[in-house]
């Protein structure tokens, strides 16, 4: 196996500075071209490039995260005009495939409506990311409204370099568009089995952390805002500002064999009110089903809906960079 190297956090910022005084874009093909030639002083412009040179390559060099192979990463270094000595973490590790990895589930939230960035559209971003990170893994699981969401799911170093990529803004300039926030999708990846609720069986809701309003919400008067011959369970959400949540799920058998549900969202511990900028979104089949938001000095929302038996759904919590979503069926 090839020995490979990765730059370190003072090599990383070095490596940002070097670039941005190059004046060349993060995908500018010079790029690969000069390492090229640094590889191989025979290569030719249309061959082939030189073993270890590629897009992949390039973007974890700048990334930082995971280490390349050495040849490419001095050859990086040599067209940045930094001594690789001074960059790298002086550390020699084996070469990994990024396809050897584990997966990651994310979101790549752009600045865009459904109109602008449709179905193709999203695809073909996909595509060449896909390209980019030399990660065919990649794929895209599903798109939300709202600013534009694309769940892709691929490798987690695939996920590190687009992470990288967004926090030096360099992302927006490679997709084309702008992009708000990337972040690793919180869904429950299995989902609340609610009908169980219905027949007082709650052994899946405690593992999953769902537990009575008491013992989320305390003494706190908000209970009377929920039917007190409805099944209810509450569970606690943790914001990243150290605020917390509740999130409250009420059932009860309607006519026509629905099932009436109200969703809550309430403030807890110290909190007065909700945040300003939180969002409640219900999605059914990949469509908005409802999408509420917390107005100014807010002490809670809460949202009515109807589901019939073998329906699924999922509720997503959105403020700022922070997203929270789980899975339910009825």
């Amino acid at each position: 196996m090839q020995n490979t190297m990765k730059a370190s956090q003072a090599g990383k910022t070095k490596i940002k500075e070097a670039r941005e005084n190059k004046g060349w874009t993060i995908d500018d093909p010079k790029w690969l071209e000069e390492a090229s030639k640094v590889r191989d002083p025979n290569w030719q412009g249309e061959e082939e490039l030189p073993k270890g040179i590629s897009w992949g390559t390039w973007s974890r060099f700048l990334a930082a995260k995971r280490p390349i192979n050495t040849p490419a990463f001095r050859a990086y270094c040599q067209v940045l005009g930094l001594h690789w000595e001074d960059i790298s973490e002086q550390k020699q590790t084996q070469t990994s495939n990024i396809n050897q990895t584990s997966e990651a589930t994310w979101l790549l939230i752009l600045s865009a409506t459904l109109k602008e960035v449709d179905k193709p559209k999203a695809e073909a971003i996909v595509a060449h990311l896909r390209q980019f990170l030399e990660d065919t893994q990649l794929t895209l699981q599903r798109i939300e409204e709202g600013s534009v969401v694309l769940v892709l799911k691929g490798s987690q170093e695939a996920f590190e370099v687009i992470e990288a990529l967004f926090q030096s803004s360099q992302l927006t300039h490679l997709l084309g568009i702008p992009v708000e926030n990337v972040c690793v999708d919180l869904a429950i990846s299995t989902p609340v089995n609610l009908s169980q609720w219905l027949q007082n069986n709650f052994t899946e809701a405690i593992q999953a952390g769902w537990q009575t309003l008491q013992e989320i919400l305390g003494t706190t008067t908000l209970t009377p805002a929920f039917r007190a011959n409805a099944v209810k369970r509450a569970k606690q959400i943790q914001l990243p500002d150290d605020r917390a949540l509740a999130l409250i799920i009420e059932l009860k058998p309607a006519e026509n064999q629905e099932i009436s549900t109200n969703l809550g969202v309430y403030p807890i511990g110290n909190q007065t009110y909700l945040p300003e900028n939180l969002k409640l979104t219900v999605y059914e089949s990949g469509e908005i089903l409802a999408e509420v938001s917390a107005p100014s000095q807010s002490e809670g929302m809460l949202q009515p809906l109807f589901f019939l038996p073998g329906e699924n759904f999922t509720v997503e919590l959105l403020m700022g960079d922070f997203i929270y979503r789980e899975d339910f069926e009825i």
